[in-house]
């Protein structure tokens, strides 16, 4: 049996290793995979998450995707029930350090939109396998969040390293569509044992 909490454990701290401009560089090869990959491309209501710590990097891809004819929607996590709330952002400089010190909208520039018109969704994690399974904090923000959404593409962004044979799922555990890593686009559903 693997142990979710020791996987998650070594991942953080294999993250936690890596310099500020290895993180720019593969955030940035991260970028023009995901950029020119037909679910982005084709997608109007995007929500992405704002990076922070040593997460692949979002900020730069936001800030690029604000000058386009493109919907950014960012989240703002509820801290007491453990829920995200998708809202328009219109302007980078409207953002702040909310929940867990990530940039979220201030109150009066929060402008929530149903999750039903979202067309894709980008999504952390601290590690996923090729089947699409991921690994957050334990939280459960995206878990519960991803079904109310159920129409939006889900691309997991993710380092290399962070790929992993097996992620151990719980029952309400969601995966993802498609990863973007540094090297390459992985489409989860041709990784699928039978019998999965």
């Amino acid at each position: 049996m693997i142990d979710k909490q020791q996987v998650r454990k070594t991942l953080i701290q294999q993250r936690n290793d890596l310099s500020l401009s290895v993180i720019q560089k593969k955030s940035n090869q991260i970028k023009q995979l995901l950029m020119h990959h037909p679910f982005f491309m084709q997608a109007k209501i995007i929500l992405f998450y704002i990076s922070y710590g040593n997460e692949v990097a979002t900020h730069e891809i936001i800030k690029q995707t604000l000058s386009t004819d493109k919907t950014v929607i960012v989240p703002v996590s509820n801290t007491k029930n453990y829920t995200l709330t998708p809202s328009i952002l219109s302007e980078w400089d409207y953002l702040q350090p909310g929940a867990y010190h990530i940039l979220e909208p201030v109150e009066p520039c929060i402008h929530p939109i149903d999750p039903t018109r979202i067309d894709l969704i980008l999504i952390p994690g601290i590690g996923f396998d090729e089947t699409g399974n991921r690994m957050g904090h334990g939280k459960g923000y995206y878990d519960r969040f991803l079904p109310k959404a159920p129409q939006a593409k889900r691309i997991g962004l993710s380092f290399e390293f962070q790929i992993v044979d097996q992620i151990p799922i719980d029952q309400f555990d969601q995966k993802v569509e498609v990863i973007v890593t540094e090297k390459r686009i992985i489409n989860c559903h041709e990784h699928l044992r039978l019998g999965d």
